[in-house]
């Protein structure tokens, strides 16, 4: 009988799709294009909807297959429903730092060394949108300052 049970509840969670979150393949030049041209119904397309913060923020989740990990997106909408910013943690935010500068010869316009002369803190300006990618807080911003 627990047997039984056990195959139900199994086949039950199957069944919904809870046990699989949605796997996308977010680098930073998919974020830079969905940041002032997605609504929410686009961003629930490409990722998961989570839930609402008090702040009023949407969190998204997806399995990055380009990180590899189940990550949060903080999601900010402007008046006209048009996503004009995207927030999340990564453990490799030098990795997107790369990815700008090798991948896609954009230089960042701000640049901090803080820490025994590593760089820690980068802004770049990208097709009109902003990416701020922080080390040290593990965190990496994509904005288009236009359309708040």
């Amino acid at each position: 009988m627990k047997r039984f049970i056990l195959i139900l509840v199994a086949l039950l969670v199957a069944a919904t799709g809870f046990a699989q979150p949605k796997k996308v393949n977010l680098d930073i030049k998919a974020l830079k294009e969905l940041v002032g041209t997605a609504d929410r119904v686009k961003m629930n397309e490409v990722l998961k909807y989570q839930s609402t913060l008090d702040s009023g923020e949407d969190v998204f989740q997806g399995f990055n297959e380009y990180e590899q990990l189940l990550l949060a997106y903080r999601c900010r909408f402007n008046k006209n429903e048009i996503l004009w910013n995207i927030e999340f943690g990564t453990p490799y935010p030098f990795g997107y730092h790369l990815d700008l500068t090798v991948e896609h010869g954009v230089k960042p316009y701000v640049k901090e060394n803080p820490y025994e002369g590593l760089p820690t803190f980068f802004k770049y300006k990208w097709d009109g949108r902003e990416i701020i990618i922080d080390c040290m807080k593990q965190t990496v911003i994509v904005s288009k300052p236009d359309a708040r």
